[in-house]
């Protein structure tokens, strides 16, 4: 078993924006294919997201950037401004 987990985790992987080889667990080769994978998310998905916090009840405005390149934990809610409607 951990033989076909350590197989599945060397699998080369592919720039989403050209096709070019790129490092394990990375959508893109180069800061400029990143530049224009940032681009084309925050045109598909806009550029901030609702994300509400389930013990506050309180709505804050996230960056889809931050949310795509660090990820999002509970205790960083409070480091974004609340949603305004």
């Amino acid at each position: 078993m951990f033989a076909l987990m350590y197989i599945k985790f060397m699998e080369n992987s592919y720039c989403v924006i050209c096709g070019a080889p790129c490092l394990l667990n990375r959508k893109t080769c180069s800061q400029r294919c990143h530049e224009i994978y940032m681009a084309k998310m925050e045109r598909e998905f806009g550029k901030y997201k609702k994300v509400v916090d389930v013990v506050t009840g309180k709505t804050h405005k996230v960056s889809i950037r931050y949310i795509l390149e660090h990820g999002l934990k509970w205790s960083e809610l409070k480091d974004f401004p609340e949603w305004e409607e």
